[in-house]
């Protein structure tokens, strides 16, 4: 029968020692024991304890890789001090490099995550830019003229994109639009556009549904690596950084206000066409 100074291995029932950490019978370890560090200062380091520390340490230069590879040798070497209870020191770097590793493992995938979600959202956004523009595009090639401002997004463009959820920008989901048209254009017909690869047609922005105007509708705080997407009436898409966008070096190349604007009168767009699905 086991006494007080006996423990009973959990897998084959042998009586070992009070203060063992490997069964006698079966070898296994034996669980809530911490293996002592020896009273010997003259006792080595475990080896794969100070590698452990080591690798620990460069995961935090080298994104994690090496804490990856820390882990297990950390496990290994924290097996060793169990076994060669006394013979070996570095119990703590094992422990706490083990720890560590794991730590930043886990912090280095979040943040490759975060960027790739990041990345993923972008791009979304900048599809459903591309969309809207090709449906400008499409919109005044059937009708002779660019959709007024008031119902660009209610009305005029509903028939020629997919649904609404074109309308919504992955990185600000609760606004049922993320975008605004160029009220510049509203009636006015594709020859009055001098260069329609130049010319805005919709961009980002958090005004709201049916939002018409022009670059002072812009998001107040870039969504979007500090940028924002923005449509042109040629049915193309662009990334541009805030900066680039709004900067006086730049106004040149922008073009929100139509240059041959003026040259041909407005024309009011028509109402859409017969058999042409309008959602309410």
């Amino acid at each position: 029968m086991a006494g007080d100074e006996t423990r009973v291995c959990p897998e084959c029932g042998s009586e070992n020692p009070e203060g063992a950490v490997v069964c006698g019978g079966c070898s296994a370890i034996l669980l809530g024991s911490k293996p002592k560090e020896p009273t010997n200062l003259r006792a080595p380091v475990s080896p794969l304890a100070i590698l452990t520390a080591v690798l620990a340490a460069l995961g935090m230069v080298s994104m994690g890789l090496t804490a990856i590879v820390a882990i297990p040798i950390g496990i290994a070497a924290l097996v060793q001090l169990a076994v060669r209870r006394g013979q070996l020191r570095g119990w703590p770097l094992a422990v706490g490099g083990t720890a560590f590793a794991a730590l930043l493992v886990g912090w280095s995938a979040y943040v490759i995550y975060e960027r790739e979600h990041v990345t993923y959202r972008k791009s979304t956004c900048l599809m459903n830019v591309k969309h809207m523009a090709d449906a400008l595009r499409m919109y005044a090639a059937d009708y002779g003229a660019f959709p007024p401002s008031e119902q660009w997004e209610s009305q005029s463009l509903r028939q020629y994109v997919e649904s609404d959820k074109v309308y919504v920008c992955p990185t600000a989901p609760k606004l049922r639009s993320g975008y605004a048209y160029s009220s510049a254009l509203s009636g006015v017909t594709p020859e009055a556009i001098g260069d329609a690869g130049r010319t805005v047609g919709v961009f980002e922005s958090d005004r709201g549904w049916n939002a018409a105007g022009g670059l002072e509708l812009l998001v107040r705080v870039p969504r979007h690596y500090k940028g924002d997407n923005v449509g042109f009436v040629d049915g193309h898409a662009k990334w541009y950084l805030r900066q680039a966008l709004i900067s006086k070096e730049n106004a040149d190349y922008f073009v929100w206000e139509p240059p041959r604007l003026e040259l041909l009168p407005r024309r009011e767009a028509p109402p859409p066409r017969p058999g042409s699905v309008i959602l309410p």
